[in-house]
């Protein structure tokens, strides 16, 4: 959560707008009396009412006392005492002064104004236009449709002036309707304690503009303060700029440039620490790529160059392997290896086709370069006489590289065009069964390939010791001994065309019954289904091509999948909801083909929505011939019930990761609640986050306070992780979450 000192800036217009202009507008025109003394100038009818009316006609000059109420369409001027001069075109009221439009009610003591000239002042403002509440000493209405605010109080709060939770206050804010709010001396008080002052401000109406700060304490940077001012430039671009202060890590810098156009949007960030503790405590100085200097420059680019056309850039450049992870971990959790690439594509109705470049840009990150790549994918389409037809392809110049310390392995290269096509022939059957028989083939080539072949290997085989005295001084020298071998290995080839064939036939039928439940209808669907594939033995071996992703993996296939599809729908409305979708299937591997797949797993994939406000997703695969579970996703939200909100996740990877989190919140009343967090690593039975926090919430604004652990561990190659914790102190506006104080942490 962060702070933005324009706490919102369209508060404070709207505020003004309502109050200031509402109080010209519903006197544009001459009051028309109940005996009839004038029409309305702007020609939109206003009834006045009063304890007493007077109209001079000689001055032009119509009185109104006591409970004084003029109306003008859906606007309503109240006051107990209202002067109007016809012929100079002022106004003058007093006394309870109140309007009440559609976006609110503002009130004060006095209101003057001219009509010719645009200028006038009220006095003692106060407004309730929800969720705004404001209160001004004096507001002026200068030429040039510029509003100014004397002694200007703005909040969200709904309680009774005298007990706001905050305010932001000034002596003078000036105010232009849709263009900017601009103010000296604002002052954000909390009840009556001043918690940040601003000596200057000035913010555009229709751009995110402001302050924004990020504090908080962890173990590894100690107590830190992120701080940012964002504002635009020009009328397309916004830059923000970035000030970090972090006590066991020092001072870093940022610039953030965002700008768009018509058909385009543009992101530039830079970023440079002076790391005063780059290294872990059990990383080696000696070894380590990391120093000091610490940057990161990422740029970004959508762009729609025609109808149908799009390009996507993304180049991002790091000074070392963990600069993200230490300083954007929100961005690590998502992506560990930054992605550089740039990519042109065009859909149809028909196609998709396009170009691609990835390239690695640091040499410390493995990668797959694609430089480029070309690809097309065409949509399944009627041939004629009842066929389909749909492809995919690929072709361009791949490179793997591997990261600059990784001596133990060899980059290549190759030229690969890959196509692989299908065509179908769906049918129906006693008018019920569904079958699509399919025909494929698929072919790749690559300008290189692999072969096996024999080379010197030298290992070392030992260690020589010779000591020699010379001079009464003993010299040790040690000598390592080496041994040459021949060992086989691969090595480039030619180039190669690899091909494979595919049959297959798909075959369901749906089956169903409805019935109305409570006034609901509701409807049951079960859709067996068989799938069977069938995929030759391509003409060259996986293992004498080079890898650079699936498709160069692809081996024969021989599967039969037999499935059950069922789903519980009901209508509420035009389109029916799924209470629950099961689809249950087993494949069976047949005689020919991958000896390394399992011959038979049962797999489940479903989503139950059985209960309003509960979700549960679970998808699974079952090794049936080893008997054991190889894959398993379960999770399960359950919206407030209650004093009860709870959420959950496992995830399970045979022999590599079996973790659960979870979320529990609880509410003692519509003020208070408490909410835990954490994930537990069964794998490596440990704990790798806990947190929690104590929420108090007000009218207006929100409170919140938590304490986190990460634990220590050993990691896999022996190494310490030592433990972190972690303590946040949160505010927001809870009308404006975006505008507060935030540790920035997610959970």
């Amino acid at each position: 959560m962060s702070t933005r000192s324009n706490l919102p800036a369209r508060a404070l217009f709207a505020a003004v707008c309502a109050c200031a202009c509402a109080a010209l507008a519903s006197t544009n025109a001459a009051p028309e009396t109940a005996a009839g003394a004038g029409g309305p100038a702007a020609g939109q009818r206003i009834e006045a009412s009063a304890d007493r009316l007077e109209y001079d006609r000689k001055s032009g000059v119509i009185v109104g006392r006591g409970n004084v109420v003029l109306r003008r369409g859906d606007e309503t001027l109240a006051a107990d005492f209202v002067r109007v001069n016809m012929a100079t075109e002022d106004v003058f009221a007093s006394g309870n002064v109140s309007i009440t439009r559609p976006e609110g009610r503002a009130s004060g003591r006095e209101l003057a104004y001219n009509f010719k000239t645009g200028v006038g002042e009220w006095f003692g403002i106060s407004s309730e236009l929800p969720p705004f509440q404001v209160k001004a000493g004096r507001t002026e209405k200068a030429p040039g449709n510029v509003y100014v605010l004397h002694d200007a109080v703005v909040t969200t709060c709904t309680n009774a002036p005298g007990h706001w939770h905050y305010t932001v206050s000034s002596g003078r804010i000036e105010i232009v309707p849709d263009k900017y709010v601009k103010t000296r001396n604002a002052v954000w008080r909390f009840g009556r304690v001043p918690v940040m002052y601003m000596p200057y401000w000035i913010h555009d109406l229709d751009r995110t503009q402001g302050f924004k700060f990020v504090t908080g304490h962890t173990s590894r940077h100690g107590v830190f303060l992120l701080s940012s001012y964002r504002f635009p430039i020009g009328s397309i671009a916004e830059a923000e700029t970035h000030l970090d202060l972090r006590a066991e890590r020092g001072a870093a810098v940022g610039q953030d440039l965002t700008w768009q156009t018509k058909n385009s949007s543009h992101e530039l960030r830079l970023y440079y620490a002076d790391d005063l503790a780059p290294l872990d405590d059990d990383e080696d100085p000696l070894t380590s790529d990391i120093d000091a200097e610490r940057y990161r420059i990422l740029f970004r680019e959508a762009a729609r160059l025609g109808a149908e056309t799009y390009m996507l850039l993304r180049f991002e450049y790091l000074s070392d392997t963990d600069v993200v992870e230490d300083f954007f971990e929100r961005e690590y959790r998502r992506a560990s290896q930054p992605e550089n690439y740039a990519v042109l594509t065009h859909r149809g109705d028909e196609l998709v086709g396009g170009v691609q470049v990835r390239s690695r840009l640091n040499d410390f990150f493995g990668s797959v370069n694609r430089l480029p790549e070309a690809f097309l994918e065409v949509i399944r389409r009627p041939l004629g006489g009842g066929f389909y037809y749909e492809a995919r392809a690929t072709a361009g110049y791949l490179e793997r590289v591997w990261p600059e310390d990784d001596d133990a392995a060899e980059d290549y290269a190759a030229f690969r065009a890959d196509a692989d096509q299908k065509v179908y022939r769906p049918c129906k059957i006693a008018g019920f069964l569904s079958v699509v028989p399919r025909v494929g083939v698929r072919g790749t080539y690559y300008s290189e390939s692999l072969e096996s072949g024999m080379s010197l290997e030298e290992t070392e085989a030992g260690a020589q010791t010779n000591v020699t005295v010379i001079g009464g001084v003993t010299n040790i020298e040690v000598l390592a001994l080496f041994e040459t071998n021949l060992v086989e290995r691969k090595v480039a080839a030619d180039d190669a065309f690899r091909s494979a064939v595919e049959f297959g036939l798909e075959t369901s039928f749906k089956a169903f019954k409805t019935w109305d439940a409570g006034g609901v209808p509701r409807r049951h669907v079960v859709e067996p289904y068989v799938n069977y594939t069938f995929l030759s033995e391509p003409t060259v071996e996986p293992e004498d091509l080079y890898e650079f992703d699936d498709v160069d993996t692809v081996d024969g296939l021989h599967w039969v999948d037999v499935g059950l599809r069922n789903r519980l729908q009901q209508r509420k409305g035009r389109t029916p909801d799924d209470l629950f979708d099961v689809d249950v299937f087993a494949r069976f591997q047949l005689p020919g083909g991958d000896d390394d797949l399992p011959s038979a797993e049962l797999r489940l994939d479903s989503e139950l929505r059985p209960v309003p406000g509960l979700k549960c997703d679970l998808d699974a695969i079952f090794d049936a011939e080893e008997a054991e579970m190889t894959r398993l996703n379960a999770r399960a939200t359950m919206e407030r019930r209650g004093p009860v909100e709870v959420a959950g996740e496992f995830r399970y990877r045979h022999d590599e990761s079996s973790l659960l989190g979870g979320r529990l919140t609880y509410f003692f009343s519509p003020e208070w609640r408490v909410k835990c967090y954490g994930r537990y690593q069964f794998e490596e039975s440990r704990v790798e986050e806990e947190w929690m926090y104590v929420q108090r919430d007000f009218d207006c604004i929100a409170v919140k306070g938590g304490v986190g652990l990460l634990p220590g561990f050993t990691r896999a190659d022996g190494t310490e992780q030592e433990e972190e914790w972690r303590f946040i102190i949160e505010f927001w506006v809870k009308a404006f979450p975006k505008y507060g104080l935030s540790s920035g942490h997610w959970d």
